[in-house]
């Protein structure tokens, strides 16, 4: 196994549940998030919010890890919470440490590519996981709509995309 040095890994929120005892994506997230923690040695993780505090119960792996407050992400807004709002926090973090702008990242599979050309139109060039599973399955109990399947992700993203583009977010 080839181990890469000093690596940045970035960690999306994506359909969390208000009760934190119901399994949802970000359970499955933060176990990615986890496992590339002990494939990529001495990393630095940037996590959205609710990763971050699943990183801090399950994890007992020594790494440095900044939490992306960006609130909750319960509208379409593109103004509140979010993904656009976790890049420009992760985009200050890398330039106040002067750690560059390759980052690894660790999302839904839904929600990679939306991510990915975010971070690109941010100067971040995002790469996946080499050897971690990025996670697939929606859960019902997710608290944004858009996140419980499919259908109703890309559903957003289609509903979404124009205001996005508008605001030089895409």
């Amino acid at each position: 196994m080839i181990v890469i040095k000093r690596s940045i890994i970035l960690a999306l929120d994506f359909g969390y549940s208000l009760n934190g005892d119901t399994l949802s994506s970000i359970d499955d997230l933060a176990l990615a998030t986890l496992n590339a923690t002990y494939r990529y040695e001495d990393c630095i993780v940037l996590a959205q919010e609710k990763i971050y505090e699943q990183l801090a119960r399950i994890s007992s792996h020594d790494f440095v890890m900044f939490k992306l407050e960006t609130g909750q992400s319960t509208s379409m807004s593109t103004n509140s919470g979010g993904t656009w709002q976790a890049l420009i926090m992760a985009k200050s973090i890398l330039d106040q440490y002067d750690l560059g702008y390759d980052v690894i990242l660790i999302a839904h599979k839904l929600h990679f590519r939306r991510a990915q050309n975010q971070a690109k139109k941010l100067g971040i060039n995002v790469m996946p996981a080499l050897d971690v599973a990025l996670p697939y399955r929606c859960y019902a109990a997710a608290e944004q709509w858009w996140c419980r399947n499919p259908f109703s992700w890309h559903l957003r993203e289609l509903i979404g995309y124009f205001p996005l583009k508008l605001k030089g977010q895409l």
